[in-house]
């Protein structure tokens, strides 16, 4: 009887260690379920960070591509600001050429006309 008691305790104690285990289990489950759960956000904001990186190199690139394209743009008018004022003292010195030569003309006009009274005073 006394064997039988010891055994039955025995055969309790496993059942109370059985049923510890299982709910260590159990607790270890839960833990694992939730750890994936972590890792799979993890692994998500990871997957947005890596996109992130890459918007920002392509913004910087579309930025670098632009402040060429200005960079371009502003030669470009530098060049045009250059041609103009070339244009404008090329136009200045043939517009004095012209002048002299109007008034040059109008000097021989005025002269060929005083030649011409002064004939016809003679004439009459």
């Amino acid at each position: 009887r006394a064997e039988r008691d010891t055994t039955l305790e025995r055969l309790k104690a496993s059942e109370r260690s059985v049923k510890e285990l299982e709910k260590v289990l159990r607790d270890a489950e839960v833990e694992l379920v939730a750890s994936s759960a972590l890792q799979g956000g993890v692994d998500q904001l990871q997957a947005e960070l890596a996109k992130a990186h890459e918007a920002e190199a392509s913004a910087v690139s579309k930025l670098r591509a632009v402040e060429l394209k200005l960079a371009e743009a502003e030669r470009v008018i530098e060049r045009a600001e250059e041609t103009r004022d070339a244009a404008e003292g090329e136009v200045l010195i043939r517009t004095a050429g012209l002048e002299s030569r109007v008034d040059a003309a109008e000097a021989r006009a005025e002269a060929a006309e005083q030649a011409q009274k002064a004939q016809a005073l003679q004439f009459e």
